[in-house]
């Protein structure tokens, strides 16, 4: 696969899955995960990643708790972080803003609209 710009989190591996290959379809390198930790070393190993979507309530942990993790490992990286979730609160934008996430998408994300979302990110808008 060409270097991959998107990598996707999301502890249901059939989602993470589906959406990655609609988006490499769509001319979009992605790449779909479900463990926090293969995140981790994908992120390692990938230098190209430009955007990271990740779920917000995964067991054991919040897509924040990820977020916090991956910036504090990775401070030189510039990453374009989007959270989608079933319930996204007024606190969660608000804490995801502080965090610096870009966009919030309700699920179940219809794969066009995180498309959307995500190309302006790669071409630097």
């Amino acid at each position: 696969m060409d270097e991959v710009e998107v990598l996707l989190l999301d502890d249901e591996m059939g989602i993470a899955d589906e959406v990655a290959d609609y988006l490499s379809a769509q001319g979009v390198k992605a790449k779909g995960l479900s463990s926090p930790a293969m995140f981790a070393e994908e992120l390692e190993r990938l230098r190209g990643i430009r955007v990271v979507v990740t779920d917000l309530r995964m067991p054991g942990r919040s897509g924040f708790d990820f977020i916090s993790e991956i910036k504090e490992r990775f401070p030189d990286r510039k990453l374009n972080f989007i959270v989608m979730s079933g319930f996204i609160s007024t606190e969660d934008i608000d804490v995801g803003r502080r965090l610096g996430v870009v966009d919030f998408l309700h699920k179940p994300v219809a794969p066009n609209l995180l498309l959307k979302a995500i190309v302006p990110l790669l071409s630097g808008g």
